[in-house]
């Protein structure tokens, strides 16, 4: 995913800079590298968070709850996959109260795959229900 993302980040790089040169100049191309440079951040961030919802998992699965929530816990910015798979930590692991919590930040969007937004659903039934 992100080798897909660097590829595509450096193909705009080679297309715009040639029109960014004839119809702007120099202040145009600082533009764009400064552009083309937070889109790299903010796909390193992604990368790293989506690294830490695997670890997450994988820690869930070995039924190391305690664990999976620390980590979980150890970062301030949480994706959706995140905060799904540290909700599903604190599940397992009976806390209840910040399974709760959790589950109210939990939105649905439709710029997520359905599926993503039918597990956040079916979390918050059985949160409800437990």
């Amino acid at each position: 995913m992100y080798n897909i993302f660097m590829g595509i980040t450096v193909l705009l790089m080679l297309l715009i800079i040639p029109i960014a040169i004839f119809v702007g100049g120099l202040p145009a191309i600082f533009i764009i590298f400064v552009i083309l440079f937070l889109i790299f951040l903010q796909g390193r961030k992604m990368q790293m968070s989506y690294k830490r919802a695997d670890i997450i998992g994988k820690l869930i699965s070995a039924k190391k709850y305690s664990e999976a929530i620390a980590i979980g816990e150890s970062t301030t910015y949480r994706t959706e996959i995140e905060k799904m798979n540290l909700l599903a930590a604190y599940f397992h692991a009976g806390e209840k109260e910040k399974a709760i919590l959790l589950a109210t930040s939990l939105k649905t969007s439709i710029f997520m795959p359905s599926q993503a937004n039918n597990a956040i659903r079916d979390w918050k039934k059985k949160i409800e229900t437990k």
